[in-house]
């Protein structure tokens, strides 16, 4: 890994107010653009808010997955899940393994 960054913060402004926006408590670089985040590691959005633990993440697309315990959020849905994936910037989100659904 090249090097670390502590409390690091992405911020990435979509089409019509919408946002998205990565913090953890560290981050390590993989490569130019993915890095590794762990600790407390957030994923929001004006629809949502995604957190987990350890996660990969590509700071370019703000793509994003894990293998770590999951908690996703929303205005009628939460759902606990063992890890998930992020793509299309945000726009798609799938869960992994045993899975915990409540709608409101």
């Amino acid at each position: 890994m090249e090097g670390d960054i502590i409390n690091p913060k992405f911020i990435k402004e979509k089409s019509n107010k919408d946002f998205l926006k990565v913090i953890a408590n560290k981050a390590s670089f993989i490569s130019q653009d993915e890095m590794y985040l762990e600790g407390n590691v957030r994923y929001t959005s004006n629809k949502f808010i995604l957190e987990s633990d350890k996660v990969n993440f590509d700071q370019l697309n703000f793509n994003a997955s894990s293998e770590e315990k999951t908690l996703f959020i929303s205005d009628n849905i939460s759902i606990v899940s063992e890890g998930f994936k992020v793509e299309d910037k945000g726009n798609i989100i799938s869960f992994k393994g045993k899975s915990k659904l409540k709608i409101k």
